[in-house]
C-alpha cells in the first residue's frame, strides 16, 4: 500500500495530466463507482459534464482507464441540493447537532394582532469555536451554514434561535400566531404552536458559500468550497467571578457517540491517503449517521444560489449504514451546517448539502478553509484549558447546578415544592436566554439594566443564594431593587417576545 507522501504525489501529478484531456471538469480522488454505488477500489474520479460512449469521442478526448496504476473513473458531476427545514425541540446548552434558525420571518409579524402563517427554515450547528486574536471574554461563536444564515433575507446582527415548536396536522413549517385565549381549538389543532424561542446568539459573520482560495500547510493553493457562517453565542463572562451568566455552551455533539464520548478532541485536515476514512455527522433531520469518505477532492453543481456554479475540492462521503429512520441516506433537509467527524473525533469539515442524483452521497467543505476565512478555532479537548472559564455552566438564579451546595440545593427544592415557586422556576428557564440576549444587545434593555444597578444586585443574588448568611440589599446607591425589577418588566414587556410579555 502507498504511503501518505506517494500517493499525494501521485494524485497532484495525475490530476495535472488529466485536466488536460477536454471536457474534463475536474480530478478528486477516492472510490471507484460501478453502477452507481462505491466500491472499495481506489482510483482517480473524473468529473465530466455529461458521459459519453468511447466511439462518440475523439481520440484526444478518451480518458485512460489506469494512471500510474491507479484505476480512472468518469463520472457525471452531481448536482448538489442544500438542506435546510424545520426542528421540534431546543435545549438548555449551544452544542453541535442541534436545530438553529433566525426565524426572520416569524419575528417580522409576531406583533401582528391578525393571526398569520408564516414559513421559515432551520438549519444544524457545526461546533462551537473562538474568536482568533480576541482577548474579550465574550469571544465564543458556533458554526453553521451561510445559507443556513441567510435563509429569510437573514443578515449580519439577526439573532439566531433555537426554537421548539409544534407542526401543524400536515407536518409543515409553519406557525400560527394568536392569542393565547383564543378559544377557536380547532384553528390550533391545524397550525403549530411556537412552545420556546430560546435566543443563543448573534450573525457575527455572515460568511460565504463560495470556491474560497486557501493554501494548506505543505500544498500548492487551490479554491475550496466552503458554506460557512460564524454566530456569537449571547454569553456573559463576568470579569467579577469570571463564569459565564449568559447563554451556555459545550465542547460536545449531542449524540455523537464514539467511543462512547461526544467531545470534539481536534481538528484534521484530511489528504489522499484518508479516502475510505469512516466520517459521522448529527443534525437535526437525520441525526447520527454514519458514512465514510469516496473522494477528498471531489465535485458539485450548487444551482441552487446564483453565482455559485461549481463547487470545488468538496469532501464527498457516502452512507455506510442505514439511519435512525431506516434509511441509506447520509443527510437530508435541515442537517445544513453539521460537522463532519472521523473515528478519532478529529472535526474534518461542515456539511452543507446533498447529490440529488444519488442520495446515498452528501457533500462537505473543508474545516481549516473554513477557518482562516471566518477568523475560528473549533473549540476540542485538546485546547480546552483556552475555555476552563466559559466552559462553565451559568450560574443563573434558581435554574444552574454550577457552584451548587447544599443550601443552594435546598432553596430549590422548596421552590420546586411550591406551585408559585416551581412556576417562577420554569417561566426563568424558559426566557433566560431571550432576556439575557436584550440585556446584551437591545440598547434600551442594556441601559435600563445598567441605570438601574442590575449588574450589582445580580451579583449579590448569586451570592445570596450559595450563603445563607449574605443578605439582598433593598437599595445600592439609591436604587431599591423593587425599582429595578419594575423597570425592567416594563421595558421588557414593550422589547420581548409576545410570549414573554404574557408571561410577565
Amino acid at each position: 500500500m502507498k504511503k501518505q507522501k506517494e500517493l499525494s504525489q501521485l494524485y497532484q501529478a495525475g490530476k495535472k495530466e488529466l485536466l488536460k484531456i477536454p471536457g474534463v471538469l475536474g480530478v478528486g480522488f477516492g472510490s471507484k463507482e460501478t453502477g452507481g454505488t462505491t466500491t472499495d477500489i481506489t482510483a482517480f474520479r473524473i468529473y465530466v459534464k455529461k458521459k459519453q460512449a468511447l466511439s462518440k469521442l475523439s481520440p484526444e478526448e478518451q480518458i485512460p482507464s489506469h494512471y500510474g496504476g491507479i484505476p480512472t473513473d468518469v463520472i457525471k458531476i452531481p448536482q448538489c441540493k442544500a438542506d435546510h427545514c424545520q426542528d421540534l425541540g431546543n435545549y438548555n446548552k449551544v452544542v453541535g447537532g442541534i436545530s438553529i434558525s433566525n426565524l426572520n420571518n416569524y419575528m417580522e409579524v409576531y406583533q401582528n394582532p391578525e393571526p398569520s402563517l408564516v414559513e421559515y427554515q432551520f438549519g444544524s450547528i457545526a461546533c462551537i469555536a473562538t474568536i482568533d486574536n480576541n482577548n474579550d471574554l465574550n469571544k465564543y461563536t458556533f458554526l453553521t451554514n451561510r445559507h443556513v444564515i441567510a435563509a429569510q433575507g437573514g443578515q449580519n446582527g439577526d439573532t439566531i434561535y433555537n426554537p421548539a415548536i409544534a407542526l401543524n396536522a400536515a407536518n409543515q413549517p409553519t406557525v400560527a400566531l394568536y392569542e393565547e385565549d383564543d378559544e377557536d381549538d380547532e384553528n390550533k389543532d391545524k397550525v403549530g404552536l411556537p412552545i420556546s424561542l430560546n435566543a443563543i446568539g448573534t450573525v457575527w459573520d455572515h460568511g460565504i458559500h463560495e470556491n474560497y482560495p486557501y493554501e494548506h500547510e505543505g500544498q500548492v493553493e487551490k479554491p475550496y468550497f466552503i458554506d460557512c457562517a460564524a454566530v456569537k453565542i449571547d454569553t456573559c463572562i463576568s470579569s467579577w467571578c469570571k463564569t459565564n451568566c449568559g447563554t451556555n455552551f459545550k465542547n460536545e455533539i449531542k449524540g455523537l457517540a464514539i467511543d462512547g464520548q461526544n467531545d470534539i478532541v481536534g481538528i484534521k485536515h484530511i489528504t489522499a491517503a484518508d479516502e475510505q476514512t469512516p466520517v459521522f455527522k448529527v443534525g437535526r433531520t437525520t441525526g447520527r449517521t454514519v458514512g465514510k469518505i469516496v473522494d477528498y477532492d471531489g465535485m458539485a453543481e450548487f444551482p441552487d444560489f446564483a453565482g455559485v456554479g461549481t463547487c470545488r475540492n468538496i469532501i464527498i462521503v457516502e452512507i455506510t449504514e442505514p439511519n435512525c429512520n431506516g434509511e441509506f441516506k447520509f443527510s437530508d433537509s435541515g442537517d445544513s451546517g453539521s460537522a463532519y467527524i472521523n473515528g478519532e473525533r478529529e472535526i474534518i469539515g461542515i456539511h452543507f448539502g446533498h447529490s440529488k442524483d444519488n442520495r446515498r452521497q452528501s457533500f462537505g467543505g473543508y474545516i481549516y478553509p473554513i477557518m482562516h476565512r471566518l477568523g475560528v478555532t473549533p473549540i476540542t479537548s485538546n485546547n480546552a484549558d483556552q475555555v476552563q472559564d466559559a466552559r462553565q455552566e451559568a450560574p443563573v438564579i434558581l435554574t444552574s447546578e454550577q457552584g451548587s451546595n447544599a443550601y443552594f440545593s435546598h432553596l430549590k427544592l422548596r421552590l420546586r415544592q411550591d406551585a408559585t415557586g416551581k412556576a417562577l422556576m420554569e417561566a426563568v428557564e424558559t426566557y433566560r436566554s431571550e432576556v439575557t440576549g436584550h440585556v446584551n444587545h437591545t440598547r434600551t434593555v442594556t441601559v435600563a439594566w445598567h441605570r438601574n444597578k442590575g449588574p450589582l444586585f445580580l451579583q449579590h443574588c448569586l451570592k445570596s443564594s450559595r450563603d445563607a448568611s449574605h443578605f439582598l440589599p433593598k437599595e445600592i446607591e439609591g436604587i431599591s431593587f423593587v425599582t429595578l425589577v419594575d423597570k425592567m418588566i416594563e421595558i421588557l414587556k414593550a422589547e420581548g417576545t409576545y410570549a414573554l410579555s404574557k408571561t410577565i
